[in-house]
């Protein structure tokens, strides 16, 4: 067996370091980059489902709404006659008005 020279001992164990280095920069990106991916994917599979989930509740509240007979807020009129009473009047709006609140 051929003596090697502590120089080419010391060469090779630079190099063995560097191409560790080169590795572990390729692998921690390779794996940062499908980590990445598999968080978006996981991210967008979420943001579906709450998104089905809000259309399914909002379906359910007009459902509801239509069913006991009421009309949607966006269909009334604040001053219509067929409100309850918790909606102040002309007349209650012009007191306060008055009074000074």
């Amino acid at each position: 067996m051929e003596d090697i020279s502590q120089e080419a001992v010391d060469s090779a164990l630079i190099l063995e370091n560097k191409l560790k280095e080169r590795v572990h920069a390729i692998v921690e990106r390779v794996v940062v980059n499908i980590v990445g991916r598999e968080i978006h994917a996981a991210i967008e599979r979420e943001k579906q489902a709450m998104m089905t989930e809000i259309t399914l509740s909002i379906g359910k509240a007009l459902q509801s709404i239509e069913k006991d007979g009421r009309v949607p807020l966006w269909e009334t009129n604040p001053y219509d006659t067929n409100i309850p009473d918790f909606i102040p009047s002309m007349e209650d709006l012009e007191q306060l008005k008055i009074v000074g609140m």
